[in-house]
């Protein structure tokens, strides 16, 4: 009993023995190259430079001495609205300024006298509006932004005024107003009114052109080929010719962005499809209907026309810029290509290191470059998700002799 107790603790002894050598042996034999695979958000995207084409109507200004604008960029106006003013001189202009601003001061303060303006305030929200007001004007005096001091300075006159009715009952600005009148009077009298432009059209205010906007127009459109709009781009800065007296209206709310585009991310898109588009000038997903693909088959590049539907002051002033489309956003699994194998019934896969030995474990293959395949991080739902990867699973990217239930 005792020679069989020693048998069998030596065989027992044997058996880890060789447990021990065997994972020595495939410790020395089998080196992998591996990778803890996570779930991310993963963007199909590519970048590319492209002009913005859009209808514009210019009124030419150059010849005038001094152009006022009275319409900020992007906003929307309509057939008649006032967009400019012209002056014979600086000095009138600046005249022209102190008379607006002190007959906005002159209903301010026949508002003040009125007691129904104090019945919804309190000392504490008025106090904090006059401190707001006064570190914008000590802010735009920094910043050089001479009108905008000029319009702080008047809306602080005004919270400081009406301060004084509400401490004060008895307060009266009659003297105040009869001083603004006489101002407002003194500076008529001394200064030449200016001429105004009105808008023949409707649209949105551009304040500036560009010299685009004869060839960037929307009938041009799709004349340009991939070689003729490379050319644009390559000379953009050469043939921009700034305006800043010209003003401008676009009629048309639709917009075109003209890209050229890496031909492996656009060849199998359709036109139609829905994509977001994101400028580098301005940090915003907006979206856009793909309209036009010019497939250039032998080269990296093609030319893609998205249709935008959205105006406000960037796109009004945008014409060149870099930009991403994004034409789709899922949760996957980001794998470098050494790591693609297939299994005997042709399945994708990667092998999985799970309890000392290798597993085959299935993937859906979203998209791929040269280095990475991009995969799906749940099976469809038409897919058994038994033996598929999942997430923080520890994959073999460089291995010899790999094959399922192999020891490690």
């Amino acid at each position: 009993m005792r020679r069989f107790f020693k048998i069998f603790i030596l065989i027992i002894g044997l058996y880890f023995l060789f447990l021990i050598a065997s994972r020595i042996y495939f410790k020395f034999t089998n080196s992998y190259e591996t990778l803890v695979v996570e779930v991310s958000k993963i963007k199909d995207s590519a970048n590319g430079d492209g002009m913005i084409f859009k209808d514009e109507v210019v009124f030419n200004l150059s010849d005038e001495k001094i152009v006022k604008k009275t319409q900020t960029d992007g906003s929307k106006i309509r057939v008649n609205s006032e967009i400019a003013r012209v002056f014979e001189n600086e000095q009138d202009a600046l005249k022209y300024e102190n008379l607006i601003v002190l007959e906005e001061e002159l209903k301010e303060l026949k508002r003040v006298e009125n007691d129904d303006v104090l019945k919804n305030l309190n000392l504490y929200k008025l106090n904090n509006e006059i401190y707001v007001n006064y570190y914008l004007i000590l802010n735009n005096i920094e910043k050089r932004k001479i009108k905008d001091v000029m319009e702080n300075k008047r809306n602080l006159k005004y919270l400081l005024n009406i301060k004084k009715n509400l401490i004060r009952k008895d307060a009266d600005f009659s003297n105040s107003i009869s001083k603004t009148k006489e101002e407002i009077k003194k500076l008529k009298s001394n200064i030449k009114m200016p001429k105004i432009i009105n808008s023949k059209e409707t649209g949105y205010f551009v304040g500036k052109t560009d010299g685009f906007e004869e060839k960037c127009n929307l009938k041009n459109m799709d004349k340009l080929g991939i070689d003729e709009f490379k050319n644009y781009l390559e000379n953009f800065d050469k043939n921009k010719k700034e305006n800043k007296k010209n003003v401008k209206v676009i009629v048309n709310p639709k917009i075109f962005f003209k890209m050229l585009i890496p031909t492996k991310n656009i060849i199998n898109k359709k036109v139609g499809s829905e994509f977001k588009i994101k400028f580098k000038d301005f940090d915003e997903e907006i979206s856009a209907r793909l309209s036009d693909l010019k497939v250039n088959y032998y080269e990296k590049i093609s030319l893609a026309t998205f249709e935008i539907n959205k105006m406000d002051e960037n796109f009004a002033t945008l014409r060149k810029s870099n930009a991403e489309v994004i034409f789709n956003e899922y949760e996957g699994f980001k794998i470098p290509k050494s790591a693609l194998q297939t299994n005997e019934k042709n399945e994708n896969g990667v092998y999985v290191i799970e309890k000392f030995m290798l597993n085959f474990k299935r993937i859906e293959i979203l998209s791929e470059d040269e280095d990475f395949i991009i995969c799906k991080a749940y099976p469809s739902e038409n897919v058994s998700s038994s033996n598929y990867l999942t997430n923080l699973d520890k994959i073999v990217v460089k291995g010899r002799d790999l094959y399922d239930k192999k020891p490690v």
